[in-house]
C-alpha cells in the first residue's frame, strides 16, 4: 500500500476554515509533477500565467476607465458574468455545480479567501492610495512562496528569493506609494527643522495624527487583503492536484464575490459616497460605451482566472504567482495605450525589473531541466552551479 501523507492546514494555519486535506505521495504529486509532463507542454504553465497577466492588467485598465461603476459594482458585473460562463461550462462538461462533496470545504475556503481579499482590498483603497494598495497587494507573491513551501512542499531555489526580491523593488519603483514618500519627507523635515521657517514646520504638522491612523489601518487592510489572496492559489493547486475542473473552482468565487459585491454597493449607496459620478455621464452613448468599457473589464478578469486555473496544472503555485505580478509590465503599456498615462523613469525600471523576474525563473527553470536531463552527458557540477540551483 502506498505511503499516505497527510498535511493538516488547520492545525498549521489555525484557521477554522481551511480543510484538512490529504495528498498520496506517489500518485497525485508524482502525476502532476512539471516534471513528467510531455517536452512539448513543459512550458505551457508559464505563458498561460503570462497570458493571465496580461487580461489581467487589460481588465484593470478599462475598470479605470470605466466611470460608471464603482469598484463593488464593477466586482459584481464581473462575478455575475464570471457566474453565467462558468455555469455554460459546468453544464457542457455535466459537472456538479457545488463540486464533490469531498472537495466542498476546499472549495468553500477558495470563495471565503478571494471575497475576503476583494473586500479588503476595497476598503484599503478607501484610506489610501489606489497605488499603494497595488503596491501592498502584490506583495502576496511572498506570502504564496511561503505557503507552496509549507504546505504543497514545493521546493524553493535562489530564483524564486531572486525574482520575489526584484518582484518588491519594482512595484515600488511603478507605484511610488506615498506612505513610503511620507517617511522620507517627515525625516527630512526632522532634519532641517531647526534651520527652516515655520512654513516648514506647518508641513510636519499637516500629517496629523488622524490621518496616520487612517494611513496605517489602509496599509493594514492591504496587507491583509495581500495574504488572503495568496491563498487563492495555493487552495486553486490543491483542487487541482484532485482532478477539480477548473469552472468549478471559479465558479465558487462568484456563489461568495457577488453577494458581497452587491452587499458593498448598497451600503455606499446608502452613505451617499460616489452617488455624483452619475453626472459625469451626460448622453446615452456616453452610457453605452462605459457599460462597453465594463464588459471589457468583466470578460479580461474572467478570462484571466480562466488562464491562470489552467496554468496550475503545469506550474507550481509559487511560480505562478510571481510570473502573473508582469501584470504590471502590460499595464505600463496598456494605459498609456488607452488612458494616455506617461510613466516615469522609476515607473519604467520597476516594470523591467518585473518582466526579468518572470524570465528569471523560466531561465532558471530550463537551466535545472537541462542538468537533469537522464540523456545528458554526466559530469561534475561545480560549486557555484550547485549554489545556484540548491533546493531547499
Amino acid at each position: 500500500m502506498r505511503e499516505k501523507r497527510h498535511l493538516s492546514v488547520i492545525k498549521e494555519l489555525d484557521i477554522e476554515d481551511l480543510p484538512d486535506i490529504d495528498i498520496l505521495k506517489d500518485d497525485i504529486i508524482a502525476k502532476n509533477s512539471p516534471e513528467n509532463k510531455p517536452k512539448n507542454k513543459r512550458y505551457i504553465g508559464f505563458f498561460l500565467a503570462l497570458l493571465s497577466a496580461f487580461f489581467l492588467s487589460l481588465s484593470n485598465t478599462f475598470i479605470r476607465k470605466a466611470m460608471l461603476l464603482n469598484g463593488s459594482e464593477q466586482a459584481a458585473f464581473r462575478y455575475l458574468l464570471q457566474l453565467i460562463v462558468m455555469m455554460i461550462i459546468i453544464f457542457y462538461k455535466k459537472l456538479n455545480l457545488f463540486g464533490d462533496k469531498k472537495d466542498r470545504k476546499t472549495l468553500i475556503s477558495r470563495g471565503i479567501f478571494g471575497m475576503s481579499a476583494l473586500i479588503c482590498l476595497h476598503f484599503s483603497i478607501k484610506f489610501i492610495n489606489p497605488s499603494d494598495s497595488a503596491a501592498l497587494l502584490h506583495t502576496n507573491i511572498i506570502f504564496v512562496s511561503i505557503l507552496g513551501r509549507l504546505f504543497l512542499k514545493e521546493k524553493l531555489n535562489l530564483a524564486h528569493i531572486l525574482s520575489v526580491l526584484l518582484n518588491i523593488i519594482g512595484v515600488l519603483l511603478i507605484s511610488q506609494p506615498t506612505f513610503i514618500k511620507n517617511l522620507f519627507k517627515l525625516n527630512r523635515n526632522f532634519t532641517s527643522k531647526l534651520n527652516q521657517t515655520s512654513i516648514i514646520y506647518t508641513e510636519v504638522v499637516d500629517i496629523t495624527d488622524s490621518n496616520q491612523f487612517y494611513s496605517i489601518f489602509g496599509v493594514t487592510l492591504g496587507l491583509v487583503a495581500a495574504f488572503f489572496s495568496s491563498m487563492v492559489p495555493i487552495l486553486l493547486k490543491k483542487l487541482s492536484n484532485k482532478k477539480v475542473h477548473y469552472s468549478v473552482a471559479i465558479i465558487y468565487a462568484s456563489y461568495f464575490g457577488l453577494p458581497s459585491s452587491l452587499l458593498i454597493s448598497f451600503i455606499i449607496f446608502l452613505s451617499g459616497f460616489e452617488n455624483d459620478r452619475f453626472s459625469k455621464i451626460e448622453i446615452s452613448n456616453s452610457i453605452l460605451w462605459q457599460l462597453f468599457y465594463s464588459f471589457v473589464s468583466a470578460s479580461s478578469g474572467v478570462l484571466s482566472q480562466i488562464l491562470m486555473n489552467l496554468s496550475l496544472k503545469y506550474e507550481q503555485a509559487s511560480k505562478t504567482s510571481i510570473i502573473r505580478a508582469t501584470d504590471l509590465f502590460f499595464t505600463f503599456f496598456l494605459q498609456y495605450l488607452f488612458l494616455g498615462i506617461n510613466s516615469n523613469l522609476l515607473s519604467i525600471l520597476g516594470a523591467i525589473l518585473i518582466f526579468a523576474s518572470a524570465v528569471l525563473v523560466l531561465a532558471f527553470k530550463i537551466i535545472d531541466k537541462s542538468l537533469n536531463n537522464p540523456k545528458r552527458t554526466k559530469r561534475k557540477n561545480s560549486c557555484f552551479r550547485k549554489f545556484l540551483l540548491i533546493k531547499f
